[in-house]
């Protein structure tokens, strides 16, 4: 049988749940596309990770991809600082899956004066070093690199600069070097603030602007087109083939242009030439295609061979609704606005292939748990799973779900965050002048929110900066989904006392004079550092602060870290108060504090910068990153400390 395909890949395999002679449903196996960056990848402001730009880009262009995003806040390409990508579990799973395609996304927060003051000369360095990485044990992907978005407010201002100016022409270099393309996130938003609600993160709507670039630049360049030839059996789609035991197979993609062409499959093959032919078939198998032209353009397409009547054990199809516990069975009622969690297991053992899911209005997912939130009737149906291991062999099992009866409507749940860091309540307490975050739960549906000064959002996740007595006031936020629900919440912003509270005072002392001039204070600091060959540590915060009050409480009793304070730091704590009650003097000294700092507040407090013997901030620590649910992680602290040592810096 031959069977010609001239419609690219991408637009190829059916999604509906179809089962052939074995009671199988043929899927093929996809290329897969690993993303990895910071916030802005990871959709920390999105209304969930959903709606993050490389979940919209994943479903935009179909199931013969699967995008697999392993981003992580706060992180940076930068290799000597705690916030580092290569610090983070998700760095050896983004490894570990093996990506056809790797998309990096980071540059934002290396763009942070002070990380790039003291770091910005070996960015190149540290992303070859990262890229370098990938390609251990000789893999070869496909390489994007994406300039990062601008970041807005005059507060980002020298932020901005930088990562128009020294960011983006060194990811342009890297990418020259490599030959890799670079994917261009930060001309199309220039003086589209709209989209970044928060001066730096997407919205959803941004999101989805950010997904559409990436495809209109990754699926122009997967130019491969596939014939496939098999003497006894059937083709399934344009990369699928079900072949009887003994017969042959003969894979053909083509390109546009002239070129190289390279395969892998199963244990250990490889071959160099542009078609594949499999002869006397006994055992299946995954093969992989890669091209590259005269310009240095790559592509990649991914074949299944399966061998008819051979299966990759038996599914058992685990399922709950709305998280009532796990049940085997293939057939469930729900009520419209439930959640639908699949959950099966496979006797070939879970994590030896790959899971992929069809299922209703051309419904496509990978991965071996999934959920379906917020059924209603244009969802219920048939979800089909099918388990493909390397030898090519498929297993498969459907689900039938009925949606029926009276909607249920969520529970609305207030969480906020600020000095303590978030926590469920729908009633925050701000001090002025600093920021507040709220973002209720659920992370589905829609929510719509008015509050005092004209305050209006569309999103769930919402940031208010410098808050102040104006903005004092019920923030309604007006929730829906697709089930029909609708109800309402109301976060109530105060602000607050002057005093810290009646606990932390009782339980910790006081650490922060809050009568010197903090200037002066970090003058003294640095000619004692400079003295003794030390480094200056500045704990910038206040007695307002129960978390700066909790890590100098912290040192204070842990020896070691005492230890390590005395011998390498002058270590003091600087006190910020932008209150109003203090005076306009008081203000404005507590402002110019912070240009002397460079500006570390945006970080939180406590926060802490490290300066040399001459004054030169050589790093601002996010305290964030050193946190153990109400105190502080050991390890992370000395880590922290340790890194920052003048020995450390002469190394």
């Amino acid at each position: 049988m031959l069977c010609l395909f001239g419609l690219q890949v991408a637009k190829a395999q059916k999604q509906d749940v179809e089962l052939d002679a074995d009671g199988i449903m043929r899927v093929g196996v996809p290329i897969t596309i690993v993303t990895i960056g910071n916030s802005i990848t990871a959709g920390y402001s999105n209304t969930s990770s959903y709606w993050a730009w490389p979940a919209q880009f994943g479903r935009m262009i179909g199931p013969d991809y699967e995008v697999k995003n392993y981003a992580v806040s706060g992180t940076t390409m930068n290799l000597h600082i705690n916030a580092s990508f290569r610090n983070t579990g998700n760095y050896p799973k983004a490894k570990a899956a093996n990506p056809d395609i790797l998309v990096i996304g980071h540059g934002t927060n290396d763009a942070n004066v002070g990380w790039w003051k003291n770091w910005g000369h070996l960015f190149c360095d540290d992303y070859r070093s990262m890229v370098a990485s990938f390609h251990e044990n000789g893999r070869n992907p496909i390489l994007y690199l994406a300039l990062a978005p601008p970041v807005f407010s005059e507060a980002r201002a020298d932020q901005n600069k930088n990562i128009e100016e020294e960011v983006i022409p060194r990811v342009k270099q890297v990418a020259a070097e490599l030959g890799a393309t670079t994917i261009d996130f930060h001309t199309p938003f220039v003086g589209k603030k709209e989209f970044f609600p928060d001066n730096v993160h997407p919205s959803d709507p941004g999101a989805a602007r950010m997904a559409e670039i990436v495809k209109s630049i990754i699926i122009p360049q997967q130019q491969l087109t596939s014939q496939i030839k098999v003497k006894k059996g059937t083709v399934v789609s344009p990369t699928m083939v079900v072949v009887e035991s003994g017969s042959s197979a003969t894979l053909k993609p083509e390109a546009p242009t002239q070129g190289a062409w390279s395969w892998s499959g199963p244990n250990g093959f490889t071959y160099g030439k542009q078609v594949l032919k499999l002869s006397n078939l006994t055992s299946g198998g995954i093969y992989t295609v890669r091209f590259q032209d005269k310009e240095g353009h790559r592509s990649v397409l991914r074949y299944l061979v399966s061998i008819r009547g051979q299966k990759a054990g038996i599914i058992t199809p685990h399922v709950s609704v709305s998280g009532e516990g796990w049940k085997q069975e293939t057939t469930i009622s729900v009520r419209p606005g439930q959640d639908v969690n699949f959950g099966p297991s496979c006797s070939a053992g879970n994590d030896a292939g790959t899971w992929s899911w069809r299922g209703p209005n051309g419904f496509f997912a990978y991965g071996r748990e999934q959920t379906i939130s917020t059924m209603t009737a244009a969802k219920a149906g048939k979800y089909g799973v099918t388990f493909t291991d390397e030898q090519g062999r498929q297993t498969s099992v459907v689900y039938n779900i009925k949606v029926e009866g009276e909607a249920v409507c969520p529970k609305l749940v207030g969480y906020g965050h600020n000095e303590d860091g978030w926590r469920q309540t729908n009633a925050i307490a701000v001090k002025q002048g600093t920021p507040v975050t709220f973002a209720p739960h659920p992370m589905n549906g829609k929510w719509e929110w008015t509050g005092p000064k004209g305050f209006h959002s569309n999103e769930r996740h919402n940031q208010i900066f410098d808050f102040d007595a104006s903005m004092v006031g019920d923030y309604v936020g007006t929730y829906t989904n697709e089930a029909g629900c609708r109800d309402q919440l109301v976060i109530k912003l105060t602000l607050a006392e002057e005093k810290a509270s009646e606990d932390t005072q009782k339980a910790l002392p006081k650490v922060y004079n809050e009568d010197i001039n903090p200037l002066k204070q970090i003058d003294r600091a640095i000619a004692k550092a400079k003295k003794e060959g030390k480094f200056v540590i500045c704990q910038v915060g206040g007695n307002w602060c129960p978390w700066c009050l909790r890590f100098a409480d912290f040192i204070t009793n842990d020896t070691t870290i005492t230890k390590m304070i005395d011998e390498n730091f002058v270590y003091e704590h600087v006190n910020y108060n932008p209150r109003k009650s203090e005076g306009a003097g008081k203000i404005a000294q507590a402002k110019k504090m912070l240009e002397r700092l460079n500006n570390p507040g945006r970080f939180g407090y406590p926060v802490f910068v490290v300066l040399d013997g001459n004054g030169k901030v050589l790093h601002i620590q996010d305290s964030s990153f050193l946190e153990e649910g109400k105190s502080y992680n050991q390890e992370k602290v000395l880590r922290f400390f340790k890194n920052w040592t003048p020995k450390a810096l002469k190394k």
